[in-house]
């Protein structure tokens, strides 16, 4: 079952090449990759050993092909395009938000056939706009990825392949409705709002950073002061958040099979839609709705295959994701918890240290319970302590203990405020008075 892993890994290796070089014309690497690869598996197969060397070349090999197609064929218009000025035309698949030279919307521009994410800066006033309308403006387009005319951005990782810089004022044809494909950003926006109805302005921020990662209303003060306690990750959807859903749904459900499977995969997928499918969020569904298949199938659930199998998804529908820092925070953060915790809690109950034998006296289960949670976090921070370093120039220094003080209450407000979102709907004074609370 491991094998998946080393495939994933020699997979997210080319990912990576292709992130910082435009690999269009790498296809005799690729080729001489898997020749490599077969020609192990067949020696290795007939001295009857095994190594995981020929997973690893197949899963570079066929990386660089499909990282060389990917930017040779399907972003060929994008890169034809960059730089060019001239009449653009867009699907708007998101609302419009303002920057600080004016505003900027998200939306898919066609190129000679194929339709391309696009950031759009949009030109004095911000129209009003909605996910489905159609703007055209005249603007002038440049490529995220490497290899265009200026540097690469970081917008490449998630999906935003083109910026467009409107020269002129755009002209909107409106949508009659929203589209059932923008929905999420429908539902984004109508939860943003009914948080701003039911909460204080001061928590209403933060709860938009906790239930749908929006940090714009939040406030440089409590920015800072999350990120110098190491909590900053609680504002930004992640893996954490969706096993505190998921944590709330198998209390609700009692762990039961069919309800589990019945509401937990539609749930997911909303989740991670309603978050913009990042990859934090996007690895945490896949890896939770392989969880329930495997129960409701009854096969066994292994996770480091989940996790390989979560990264190669993501990384076949962007291989550009790899160089997102939450991609890289979000899978060392779980390499981590699945490697080290283990040995940790061992090093730490050692008799010699804790002496905490292997009774059920309360002493024993409270000490057990305490080197659980510091494995834990401790586990999730070796691989991604040296990323907040290189990335953000600070590290924390206190968050390992922050976090076992605060996950609780975290996994307590995020599920009493979306409660509170929920009764808002049905009933905005019930919402209201458990928003209060």
């Amino acid at each position: 079952m491991r094998k998946l892993m080393w495939f994933t890994l020699g997979f997210g290796m080319a990912g990576a090449l292709c992130a910082f070089f435009r690999p269009g014309l790498w296809c005799l690497a690729g080729i001489g990759a898997i020749a490599v690869g077969l020609l192990a598996l067949f020696l290795l197969r007939k001295m009857e050993k095994k190594h995981p060397t020929p997973l690893l070349c197949l899963g570079l090999g066929l990386g660089i092909l499909w990282c060389g197609f990917y930017t040779g064929i399907l972003l060929k218009p994008a890169y034809d395009g960059d730089g060019t000025v001239g009449e653009l035309r867009a699907e708007v698949c998101d609302y419009p938000k303002e920057t600080k030279y004016g505003g900027s919307v998200e939306g898919y521009v066609p190129l000679e056939g194929r339709r391309y994410r696009t950031l759009i800066y949009l030109k004095d006033a911000i129209p009003d706009l909605k996910p489905g309308d159609e703007i055209t403006f005249r603007g002038e387009l440049r490529i995220t990825a490497e290899g265009g005319n200026r540097e690469p951005t970081y917008h490449r990782t998630q999906g935003i392949f083109l910026l467009a810089y409107a020269k002129t004022e755009a002209q909107v044809r409106r949508a009659e409705k929203v589209p059932l494909k923008y929905r999420p950003a429908l539902w984004r926006c109508g939860i943003g709002e009914k948080i701003g109805e039911l909460f204080p302005a001061d928590a209403a921020g933060f709860l938009k950073g906790l239930l749908l990662g929006d940090k714009s209303d939040l406030d440089y003060g409590t920015k800072n002061d999350l990120s110098l306690a190491g909590l900053s990750h609680i504002v930004a959807v992640s893996g954490l958040h969706v096993s505190i859903l998921f944590g709330a749904l198998y209390l609700v459900t009692a762990k039961r099979r069919g309800p589990g499977l019945l509401i937990g995969i539609p749930l997911a997928l909303a989740f991670a839609a309603l978050a913009g499918f990042t990859p934090s969020v996007t690895r945490a569904a896949i890896m939770q709705i392989l969880l329930l298949l495997a129960a409701g199938l009854g096969r066994e659930y292994d996770p480091p295959t989940a996790l390989s199998f979560a990264a190669l998804v993501i990384l076949i529908i962007n291989p550009m994701a790899i160089s997102a820092v939450s991609f890289q925070l979000s899978f060392g953060a779980v390499a981590g918890i699945f490697l080290l915790p283990g040995k940790i809690q061992r090093f730490l109950l050692a008799e010699n240290r804790l002496n905490a034998a292997k009774g059920r006296s309360l002493r024993n289960r409270i000490l057990r319970l305490l080197a659980g949670s510091v494995s834990v976090t401790l586990g999730a921070s070796v691989f991604t302590t040296p990323l907040v370093a290189y990335y953000f120039g600070v590290v924390s220094l206190m968050a390992p203990l922050t976090n076992l003080l605060c996950l609780w209450a975290v996994s307590l407000t995020f599920q009493i405020g979306a409660l509170a979102c929920v009764l808002g709907f049905l009933w905005v004074s019930l919402g209201k008075i458990l928003g209060w609370i």
